[in-house]
């Protein structure tokens, strides 16, 4: 279902990859997920509510997104 091997950058790291097998499950099972997480959890809510998750996710994955980016050499570290 999934591969692994070291990460050439970071010895205490693994890079995770999915076999073709493993994709075919995923494709399977993604549709259902997808719904149950759209149910369960967007449904729920109101345009604004939606609009305030986004805003507060924005918030989270921003700062991600950049430390993630500078791990890899697309912008240069922070400056202490």
């Amino acid at each position: 279902m999934l591969t692994r091997r070291p990460c050439p950058q970071d010895r205490r790291g693994q890079i995770a990859a999915l076999t073709d097998a493993g994709r075919g499950l995923l494709e399977h099972t993604a549709p259902g997920h997808v719904a149950q997480v759209r149910a369960t959890v967007l449904d729920p809510l109101t345009p604004d509510d939606v609009h305030q998750l986004s805003t507060l996710l924005a918030k989270i994955v921003t700062p991600l997104e950049a430390e993630d980016a500078r791990a890899h050499g697309a912008i240069p570290p922070v400056a202490p």
